[in-house]
């Protein structure tokens, strides 16, 4: 009976003890991080870059760009604004709100500028979780996120995904 109780004591010792999820510090990043790769299309008709502005506040701001193949101007084309948390390596975002264009203006070519993008849902809601990976001295991360079957915004089966800090 007492090798039982001993037993029973070791094994509920090591159940508790494992660490959670919630156990793990949060990490703040801050900075700006992007992440560039070419259109989806045969021959690509464009550069995409997905820039992420993180702060110590646990925001985040998410502006996509596009550089047409003939051109080098890289030019807005939408941005999310949300909040985000890192625990080790799980990294779940919240974003809360998107803009992009504007679809009762004519307005020429893919540039816009941030006051002509207006809100696209209200009230708007998106929940993202995946696989964070810091680089060395967090110059760079390798961001993942599961695959959905559905069309999202950051979400479209691409794999691991290469962000370098700019500034």
């Amino acid at each position: 009976m007492k090798k039982l109780f001993s037993l029973l004591s070791l094994l509920m010792s090591l159940f508790f003890s494992c660490k959670k999820e919630d156990d793990l510090p949060e990490i703040y990043l801050e900075g700006v991080y992007e992440n560039t790769r070419l259109s989806n299309v045969d021959p690509p008709r464009y550069l995409q870059v997905l820039v992420m502005t993180f702060s110590r506040s646990g925001n985040v701001l998410i502006e996509n760009f596009v550089t047409p193949a003939d051109t080098e101007e890289r030019c807005l084309s939408s941005y999310n604004e949300g909040t985000y948390s890192l625990r080790g390596e799980v990294f779940k975002m919240v974003l809360t709100s998107a803009f992009g264009p504007d679809p009762s203006i004519e307005l020429s070519g893919d540039c816009f500028r941030k006051d002509q993008l207006i809100s696209s849902k209200d009230p708007y809601y998106q929940e993202f979780t995946g696989s964070l990976v810091l680089g060395e001295i967090n110059e760079s991360f390798l961001l993942t996120y599961p695959c959905i079957d559905s069309m999202q915004v950051l979400s479209d089966c691409l794999g691991p995904e290469t962000y370098l800090k700019v500034r």
